[in-house]
C-alpha cells in the first residue's frame, strides 16, 4: 500500500462495501480496540481457527494443515509471554489515521517503486483480503514501465504459507 496522507478509514470502508458487499478491513476495528488485547486472550481457542481458516465456509474450521501443533503451541507461547499490544499497535495506526502525518512527509517520488524494481502481485481465489482485483492497481499509468507479475492461488488469507512452494517457484520463475 503507498502511504496515505489522508487516511480516512471509515471512508474505506464505506467504499469497500459499496464495491465488495463488505468491509474489506473491517476486523481493524476489533484489533485496534483498546481491549483488543484482552478480547483476544480471552477468547484464545476461538481466536486461532479465525485467524488461521482451514475454510470460509465454517465460523470455526478445524485448523488448516499448514499450521502445525508445534506452530499453535509456538503461538500460544511467545504472545502468551509477551502479549500482543505491540503488534496490535499496527491496527491503531491504521484505524486512527496515526502515520498520516508522516505520510505527509513522504515526496510523491517515493510513493511507487522504480520502474527497475519488478512487483509481484499473490492473491487469493478463496479469501475475503488480498483479493485477485486488487491487481487492478498495477494497470494504471504509472505502473506501464514495471515488470508486474500478477499469480492467483487457490488458498485463503494466509495462502503464503499454504502455498509457499509454489510462490516461491514463481517468483524465482
Amino acid at each position: 500500500m503507498p502511504p496515505n496522507p489522508i487516511n480516512n478509514y471509515e471512508e474505506f470502508l464505506k467504499i469497500s462495501r459499496a464495491k465488495l458487499g463488505y468491509e474489506l478491513y473491517g476486523y481493524w476495528e476489533l484489533l485496534s480496540a483498546d481491549n483488543a488485547e484482552q478480547i483476544i486472550f480471552e477468547h484464545w481457542d476461538t481466536f486461532c481457527p479465525i485467524v488461521f481458516p482451514n475454510s470460509n465456509e465454517r465460523l470455526f474450521p478445524p485448523r488448516p494443515t499448514y499450521w502445525t501443533n508445534n506452530d499453535k503451541a509456538l503461538f500460544t507461547e511467545t504472545f502468551g509471554r509477551n502479549g500482543l499490544k505491540a503488534p496490535l499497535c499496527w491496527y491503531q495506526a491504521q484505524t486512527l489515521g496515526l502515520s498520516s502525518r508522516d505520510d505527509a512527509n513522504i515526496p510523491l517520488s517515493k510513493y511507487f517503486p522504480p520502474s527497475s524494481s519488478p512487483i509481484f502481485f499473490g492473491a487469493t481465489l478463496h479469501g475475503r483480503i488480498c483479493l485477485p482485483s486488487g491487481a487492478d492497481s498495477f494497470k494504471q499509468d504509472r505502473f506501464v514501465d514495471h515488470k508486474v507479475t500478477v499469480k492467483e492461488y487457490s488458498g485463503d488469507h494466509w495462502f503464503i504459507l499454504s502455498h509457499a512452494e509454489q510462490i516461491n517457484r514463481d517468483l524465482n520463475a
